[in-house]
């Protein structure tokens, strides 16, 4: 479903040159979680930006489908962004003002706004606010604004989806609960989904784990760090 190909992008500050993505390669098929593991500025924000064409690598190729993102005209692009791709953001980009209804039906607003904020209602009742949709977002809490975020980029129906530190503002239990809602969507919807995180707990989540050091891609063993959920932990010896 996608694929990159030896993705290059680097960055000049002032004398220095930072090497976000090096030659990353990987591919993520329908219906896989795959986590991105690294701290900040070890380039994970950079190369979910690649795929979602918000910045064009030096080198390398995003290939979705079989097709490079790189050849998309600008209407192409802004229906890769509206139909096949959901980005799950920071919460700053909601409207405070507006209820959870009206921000996860933003996507789809092209169309008649009431039967947009329709569409949404199922995917608020499946990520449990369905006694809440019409509350402004500022009377929600972080882990409620949280799932509405999800509703958003999951309005259009995409087949992957880009999650960047989705958990960054929440406790361990909340942060959980998302995570899991977003591993069970993956499996229902039967999407592509890359979670970017720094959180070695979060990575317990996914089907299988990549780590970004200095712009590298490298395999990751979370067993060595963490369990997975639901599992019990393993015996030495």
């Amino acid at each position: 479903m996608l694929e990159t190909r030896d993705l290059v992008k680097h960055y000049r500050v002032g004398l220095e040159t930072v090497r976000a993505v090096e030659s990353v390669s990987l591919s993520i098929d329908a219906g896989q979680f795959v986590a991105l593991y690294g701290p900040s500025g070890s380039g994970k924000s950079t190369l979910l930006d690649l795929v979602a064409g918000f910045q064009a690598p030096d080198s390398g190729q995003v290939i979705i489908d079989g097709r490079d993102i790189a050849t998309f005209s600008e209407r192409e692009h802004a229906e890769y962004l509206r139909n096949v791709v959901g980005i799950i953001g920071d919460l700053s980009e909601l409207m405070p003002a507006a209820s959870a209804r009206e921000n996860a039906a933003l996507k789809l607003l092209r169309g008649d706004p009431r039967h947009a904020t329709r569409l949404v209602e199922p995917l608020l009742e499946e990520l449990g606010l369905g006694a809440r949709m019409d509350q402004p977002v500022n009377k929600l809490s972080m882990g409620e604004r949280q799932r509405v975020m999800i509703a958003r980029a999951l309005a259009t129906q995409p087949r992957l989806v880009l999650a960047d530190e989705p958990t960054g503002n929440l406790d361990t239990r909340r942060s959980r609960e998302i995570l899991d809602q977003l591993r069970v969507l993956c499996r229902s919807r039967d999407m592509a989904v890359l979670l970017a995180t720094h959180d070695p707990q979060a990575v317990g989540f996914a089907d299988c784990a990549y780590e970004l050091r200095d712009g590298r891609l490298h395999e990751y063993s979370p067993e060595d760090v963490f369990v997975r959920p639901g599992e019990a932990p393993s015996q030495a010896g």
